[in-house]
């Protein structure tokens, strides 16, 4: 690919839609400057009172500080845009990677698990887009640079450099343009920075950040930069040469590449001997002496007849040399003898360009702009250590991307065009698969007009006339309005839209190429898929964003939310979104979960109205009346973000003996709101001698350093610290203990007691209240599978019952109870729930008793709160199986609910109560139920898993929640013919556990 029409579609993503534009002090409230006082002293930006008064110094400190807008950002745990070239330390321990979508990322090799992601300032458009990230050889210290936001501020450009170590970010240099490579001296003392434009490199002290040596006689960019082992740094250059310099910094070799393309990478051979150089636009590597810099050879190039290979590295044990770029397809890597002979077939290896590769050991690590991570070893097998995790946008033409008449239904491919095609629902709040075209769903239309040259072109033509595009902006995808009053362009960079004269209406910039557009509601609303991962509606009047959509492929999870934030979620998918909030140049950013604020912006209502309003003030004005609710908009983020903490690695290493540990922590609150507690949670859950700190005496909890001693069990833990401002908490801080201690002797070691509370209400007292068919029996049936594993995993097994008559709302609230008072921390409780499920106009879940009645719902139903409360205080783990999704059905197939129940499943399974929950379906999905069964689909696939033993897919005798969750999605999937789809969500804090053993 043209490296031009590269940039283009990976610019695509320069504008993000969700950043909000920095606020006018004048229109701040007190409360408001106060937070903003109180941020930017933190950033060391503002010396000034805080007494929430505009002054000079505040506005000041404004100008020049990293804009303190929260700005709404996608969290995948991976990249969700382009990788750039990357660093690993020497003894391939370590990886760190930057990317387009701004985020600094680690990860354990050679798993790929991920370690941390380290957020660095960011600002609007291209302000902070990393385009290069190392490491320095010890993998103590982080390097990445870009587009540093500080270009909108009036500063020069920065590289940030990170001390995973002392846990501290620096901002050095001040250079004229926009860094393409960086790399560290052996020994870590020194950074080269290959910058873009004609303005050379420059090599920084990593102490103290001043410039050493600098080289300004270059005519083109700086792509490749390495350091050999004795310190001596060689570069290569967009004006064709390769310069080599010694260890202080002084040239000593320069001499021209003999290719005429551009170089664009450099690795040294383990010995440092020799070089080898890749090319863009080119399929050729030339090697090279190390010292004088003369041309040694050049490799094989058969077998490839288009594309390039831009990137290479060598092997450490010297024997391999692979090389990479936009050639082949799939996108391939190939391998090379140090003389440059082919080594075997290529090895596939992406669904785009590879744009980065480092050795390790005898295998290459991978970065593609997918994107995607990997290594290929000697024998050319590739290995996916963390995958795509966003939706492919590329070609959503026709079929690959129809829409419902009112914009709320579409389908499209995950995969390139219609390649592993679904459905999403937004009333309906559920994905589904997807092989056919939903009858009332259409792809978008073409004609009506003589629009040429728009597919991947950057001169498309309206009726023989050019349609105008800025410079290198690439046309990729059209449609007409149904009425043929107009027509859309979705490029690299920008949704244009145009009358039916071809009059230009307006253009509004995207957050990735659009790839595919189409119209609903009589071509009142634009749909756009776009190359961030995301499907976005637009307004046709004056290209204004309605809503957002974005999928984790691997997971299926999503979440959809308007341009403020408020939003709808799967289970588990709340999280893919989040605030991103500055802080100061010598900062790390703070992030927080969309979860962190459910209670105000988890707000399905204002999303499903939106597509009626095509405004979002109007569509939360509408669905506050429905509900009752106050406006909270007078109220800002920036006000109310949560606290802050962080576990300070333990001084004596993570190894512990005895029954206490003390642990060191940081802690802040952002926005100044006192701090009142600091739960403790062991694996994920609060045990009976390890609470934490609260305070009684009505004073906060004092922020910055502080110390907690906690109670472990004799066995490796993960130990999690969450503070609480109020009803704000805190991300959890979390770090892994391993035990050291003389081992106990299992024979010794008590088994855990399972207590059960199993409910289920088919026939109601009140006639208003539809009957079910066997919610009963099934709670029935799971209370005797659970009594079954009496013995296995499991010391004892106490259940209590409630069926039908029984389940009164007194009967239920007094098992609660009995549930909490009994479950030690060596145990497991379990609710089994089965039944009418009612959400109020509020939003508000409720489970109806048998003694219910709709109209007083506070006195006759059992809230989420009731059950929130109760599983979170358990001392032991807690499960929740929760089949309330009913409604009466008048066929076979009984069918049971219209009830969304990702919220619910959301708010019980967050980190802060700890909880696992089932969930039976899936948003407004039906629970079915058949006699033929005897059970709910759900309930039957549960009860196989566990009584059955089905669930054991390991077939080592156990099972685990993970494979419970497995067996029952696939079994109630096949039962119903794909009508219902099961949940299971689990807080990160909790590891999997095994909850029955397959009995013989």
């Amino acid at each position: 690919m043209d490296r031009k029409l590269l940039l283009s579609v990976v610019l695509g993503a320069t504008f993000w839609a969700g950043a909000a534009q920095a606020r006018d002090l004048a229109s701040m409230s007190g409360e408001e400057i106060t937070a903003l006082q109180r941020r930017l002293t933190d950033a060391a930006c503002y010396s000034g009172a805080i007494d929430g008064r505009a002054n000079e110094a505040l506005s000041r400190a404004v100008a020049t500080c990293p804009t303190q807008d929260p700005v709404l950002r996608i969290e995948t745990g991976m990249h969700t845009a382009i990788i750039w070239p990357f660093g690993v330390d020497q003894n391939c321990t370590v990886m760190a990677t930057g990317s387009y979508d701004k985020s600094v990322r680690l990860w354990s090799l050679p798993d790929g698990r991920p370690i941390e992601t380290l957020r660095l300032p960011i600002g609007p458009a291209e302000g902070g887009k990393l385009y290069v990230a190392t490491l320095s050889a010890d993998g103590r210290y982080v390097a990445a640079g870009g587009w540093d936001a500080g270009w909108d501020k009036g500063l020069k450009a920065g590289v940030y450099v990170f001390d995973r170590t002392a846990r501290t970010l620096r901002r050095l240099g001040g250079f004229e343009n926009v860094m393409h490579s960086l790399a560290f001296s052996p020994d870590g003392s020194r950074l080269a920075v290959g910058l873009s434009g004609q303005n050379g490199i420059r090599i920084l002290d990593v102490a103290t950040g001043r410039e050493l040596a600098a080289d300004r006689d270059y005519k083109g960019e700086v792509y490749g930069l390495k350091f050999d082992r004795d310190g001596a740094l060689v570069s290569v250059s967009y004006d064709n040469f390769i310069r080599r310099y010694d260890a202080g910094g002084k040239l000593t070799a320069r001499a021209r590449l003999p290719e005429t393309t551009k170089p664009q990478s450099l690795a040294f051979d383990p010995t440092g001997q020799r070089i080898a150089v890749a090319y863009y636009k080119n399929l050729a590597v030339t090697y090279l002496d190390a010292r004088t810099l003369a041309v040694t050879g050049k490799s094989e190039t058969g077998g490839l007849t288009s594309g390039d290979l831009f990137s290479v590295t060598w092997a450490n044990d010297g024997r391999t040399i692979y090389t990479a770029g936009s050639a082949g397809n799939p996108t391939i890597v190939r391998r090379l003898t140090p003389d440059g002979k082919r080594i075997g077939n290529d090895s596939p290896a992406s669904n785009n360009s590879i744009m980065g590769l480092q050795p390790c050991g005898s295998k290459a690590i991978f970065t593609s702009s997918d994107p995607s991570i990997g290594t290929v070893d000697p024998d050319g097998r590739v290995t996916t250590l963390q995958g795509v995790r966003i939706l492919d946008a590329r070609t959503k033409f026709g079929d690959a991307f129809a829409v419902s008449q009112d914009g709320r239904t579409l389908r499209f491919g995950l995969g390139i065009g219609a390649k592993d095609p679904v459905v999403f629902d937004l009333d309906g709040g559920r994905l589904t698969d997807s092989p056919g075209v939903p009858a009332g769903l259409s792809g978008p239309s073409t004609v009506g007009f003589r629009i040429d040259k728009w597919q991947d072109d950057t001169a498309p033509t309206f009726e023989g006339k050019p349609i105008a595009l800025d410079n290198y902006e690439v046309s990729r995808s059209l449609v007409t309005r149904p009425d043929r009053s107009g027509f859309l362009i979705g490029t690299g960079w920008s949704l244009r839209a145009y009358d039916a004269k071809g009059t230009p209406r307006w253009k509004v910039p995207v957050p990735g190429t659009a790839w595919g557009v189409n119209f609903a509601q009589n071509g009142r609303v634009i749909l756009a898929a776009h190359g961030d991962g995301t499907i976005r509606w637009y307004r046709w009047s004056d290209g204004k964003e309605l809503l957002a959509l974005f999928i984790d492929v691997p997971t299926r999870r999503w979440v959809a939310w308007t341009p403020t934030g408020y939003y709808t979620a799967s289970a588990g998918g709340e999280d893919l979104i989040g605030w991103h909030v500055n802080r100061g140049w010598n900062q790390l950013a703070d992030f927080f979960p969309a979860a962190r604020f459910r209670d105000r912006f988890n707000r399905p209502d204002v999303v499903a109205k939106v597509l009626d309003t095509l405004d979002e003030d109007q569509a939360v004005v509408a669905a506050n009346a429905v509900a009752k609710r106050k406006p909270d908009n007078a109220v800002s983020i920036e006000t109310q973000l949560p606290p802050v903490i962080s576990v300070v690695p333990p001084a004596g290493g993570t190894n512990f003996t005895g029954q206490e540990l003390t642990l060191e922590y940081e802690l802040r609150s952002p926005s100044g709101l006192p701090v009142t507690g600091i739960d403790v949670l062991i694996d994920g859950r609060a045990g009976d001698s390890t609470r934490g700190i609260a305070r009684t005496d009505g004073k906060p909890i004092d922020t910055g350093k502080g110390r907690i001693t906690v109670t472990l069990p004799q066995r490796d833990v993960e130990v999690s610290l969450i503070a609480r401002a109020g009803d704000k908490t805190s991300e959890p801080a979390r770090v892994k203990l391993a035990y050291a201690g003389q081992k106990q002797d299992p024979a010794a070691l008590l088994k855990p007691k399972l207590y059960v509370l199993a409910v289920g209400v088919a026939k109601y007292q009140d006639s208003s209240v539809e009957p079910l068919g066997l919610p009963g029996k099934d709670a029935s049936d799971f209370a005797k599978a659970m009594l079954a594993q009496k013995g296995g995993i499991y010391g004892d097994v106490v259940v209590r019952s409630l069926i039908d008559g029984d389940a009164t709302r007194d009967g239920i609230v007094e098992g609660l109870e009995w549930l909490e008072k009994q479950v030690t921390s060596r145990d497991i409780g379990m609710i089994f729930l089965a039944g009418h499920g009612y959400l109020d106009n509020a939003g508000a879940f409720w489970f109806l008793p048998v003694d219910a009645s709709i109209s007083k719902l506070r006195s006759r139903g059992i809230n989420k709160e009731d059950i929130r409360s109760t599983l979170s205080r358990l001392a032991g783990k807690a499960v929740l199986f929760l089949d309330a999704c009913h409604a009466a059905g008048v066929s076979a197939d009984k069918t049971r609910g219209s009830v969304d129940i990702n919220g619910v499943v959301n708010e019980l399974a967050a980190s802060e109560n700890g909880v696992v929950v089932f969930g039976s379906s899936t948003g407004k999905e039906l629970s079915i139920e058949n006699a033929a069964w005897g059970n709910g689909a759900f309930t039957k696939a549960v009860i196989e898993g566990i009584a059955e033993g089905k669930a054991d897919l390991l077939k080592n005798g156990v099972i685990t929640l993970s494979e419970l969750d497995v067996y029952v999605a696939e079994r109630v999937k096949v039962l119903t013919d794909g009508r219902q789809h099961p949940v299971m969500s689990k807080p990160g804090t909790i590891p999997d556990f095994s909850i029955a053993i397959q009995k013989r």
